[in-house]
């Protein structure tokens, strides 16, 4: 059965000024601690699974101030009919994955591409390597340690050079990595969807992190609704 028809908020008739952003990726790989630091600053350090949650914060590029809401989807299989309901709209994705979970990694070309590409395909997306401080403390999925041998045929942790060449293999507007725990490549994603949704500034190919920010981002101010 050929999926519905979707639109989307890039439909010029409709207000650029409001981004609608869609989270999607395996379960327990941090898109919920993702969205709830980009929009109000805090971490969760429990996990709890997620049905839906729609976050929204106010993000300046450019020195022109926009609405960033963002809807946090479940991961498992058995919700996917209600979370393809949340692409309704959608002007920007954000494809996650876990940089300590090769797996989840490998579910974003076998699963999560597919699956908005189905619904969406031309919506533009990017690339978000999570939980990036736990690759720096080698910590990977199955609880171990990555010593970094070149020896070790699991390679649980995924590389920023392999995140890097999945986006432009797969048409990312670029890959960007973050740390909900410690904050870093916080403020990237969230100019990242920004620009990728209004198709503005240079973002496509090749990792960036905050130093790649203009001096007119700046940080925003947050609310939740």
């Amino acid at each position: 059965m050929p999926a519905p028809k979707m639109t989307s908020e890039l439909d010029e008739s409709l207000d650029k000024s409001n981004i609608k952003c869609v989270l999607v990726g395996d379960s327990a790989i941090g898109k919920s601690c993702l969205a709830a630091r980009i929009t109000n600053n805090t971490f969760h350090t429990e996990y709890l699974p997620t049905l839906f949650d729609n976050y929204a914060v106010t993000v300046i590029v450019q020195n022109e101030p926009y609405v960033l809401s963002l809807f946090d989807t479940p991961g498992q299989d058995e919700y996917i009919r209600l979370r393809t309901m949340s692409y309704m709209k959608c002007d920007v994705f954000a494809v996650c994955f876990s940089v300590v979970k090769r797996e989840s990694y490998k579910h974003v070309s076998d699963i999560w591409l597919p699956e908005i590409r189905r619904y969406l395909p031309n919506t533009p997306f990017l690339l978000v390597g999570t939980q990036t401080d736990l690759r720096l403390s080698g910590v990977t999925t199955g609880g171990g340690v990555n010593n970094g041998s070149n020896n070790n045929p699991l390679k649980p942790v995924v590389s920023s050079a392999e995140g890097v060449k999945m986006a432009d293999r797969l048409g990312a507007h670029c890959y960007v990595e973050c740390s909900a725990l410690n904050q870093t490549g916080i403020q990237t994603v969230k100019h990242k969807l920004i620009r990728a949704a209004q198709d503005i500034g240079q973002g496509k190919g090749g990792i960036v992190g905050d130093d790649d920010l203009s001096d007119s981002c700046t940080k925003c101010g947050c609310q939740i609704v």
